[in-house]
């Protein structure tokens, strides 16, 4: 039984193809005009709820304290501590609805992911400060590795041996061996993102020069993984991330340290130990382009 209370949220932004199908328009082929669009609760966290379609369309609802990001409505809301998972939304005409709550999606700020062309030299030293954030704040579990068990020792040594392996293999464009380690890393690690596909997005945000080559490896295997991941790992291969990770990048850009430090800083924040594995994978993704095109 839901335990919400009957009232308005309004919606501060979203992502601007997913507000369009929300408001009755068509996105990736789905034919939503004239009808509503309807489906279940997936899951709840205290800051974010996944909402699920019955053909497999995720659609996040997030806290006003969270950052925008593709397939995200963010609300004007604290926490979503009434919602249950199992319950049914229907959205249509900019409006969107679960059990007593209604999202009003008809003033929300389009949003769209802008990544900034990096160039070599702005690489260089953004390595040496992600290094520097990663060995002061980072989280140990994932891609820093520590194992308390043999099961996390061998997860760690996973992890390590095929994130090294799929970098080497994008520097010599050797695409066999690039499907090979990406299978091994997706789905590698515990959460509702695993490690291996935190590193994944980490590593297709910020390998620009090789992007062509690893995003359809990873697009291939992304049925490894979970319903949330999957849509992630989708996303980053068109190079679509969230909005923390778009300031990232756009401080690497730059060339501004102090900026860089304080947006891998937020990043860090993300999840128990995922901004901590998506820090590691634009970290190599970084070093990666520093040696593909040179320090210039």
């Amino acid at each position: 039984m839901s335990t919400c209370t009957a009232r308005t949220l309004t919606a501060l932004s979203a992502d601007a193809p997913l507000l369009d199908a929300l408001g009755g328009e068509a996105l990736s082929g789905r034919a939503l005009s004239g009808r509503a669009l309807s489906g279940e609760v997936h899951s709840v966290f205290e800051r974010v709820v996944n909402l699920v379609t019955p053909d497999g369309w995720l659609i996040t609802l997030a806290a006003r304290t969270m950052d925008d990001a593709p397939n995200t409505v963010r609300v004007d809301e604290a926490s979503w501590t009434e919602v249950r998972a199992g319950e049914l939304f229907t959205a249509a005409d900019g409006r969107l609805e679960i059990a007593g709550l209604t999202v009003d999606l008809r003033h929300a700020n389009r949003w769209q992911p802008q990544l900034p062309p990096l160039v070599a030299g702005s690489c260089e030293p953004a390595v040496v400060t992600i290094d520097e954030v990663l060995g002061a704040v980072g989280v140990a579990g994932g891609m820093v590795a520590v194992g308390a068990t043999a099961f996390e020792r061998e997860q760690a040594r996973l992890l390590q041996a095929h994130s090294a392996g799929l970098v080497a293999a994008l520097r010599l464009g050797d695409a066999a061996a690039v499907a090979v380690h990406v299978r091994g890393l997706v789905g590698l690690g515990p959460g509702l993102t695993p490690s291996g596909d935190d590193f994944l997005t980490g590593l297709l945000l910020s390998a620009a020069s090789v992007r062509r080559l690893l995003a359809p490896a990873v697009a291939a295997q992304v049925h490894r993984t979970t319903a949330v991941s999957a849509v992630t790992l989708t996303e980053a291969a068109r190079g679509r991330v969230r909005q923390s990770l778009v300031d990232l990048l756009r401080a690497v850009a730059n060339g501004n340290q102090p900026d860089v430090r304080t947006a891998a800083r937020r990043v860090l924040v993300i999840g128990r130990t995922s901004g901590t594995d998506i820090l590691s994978g634009v970290r190599a993704g970084l070093h990666l382009e520093l040696l593909l095109r040179g320090s210039a």
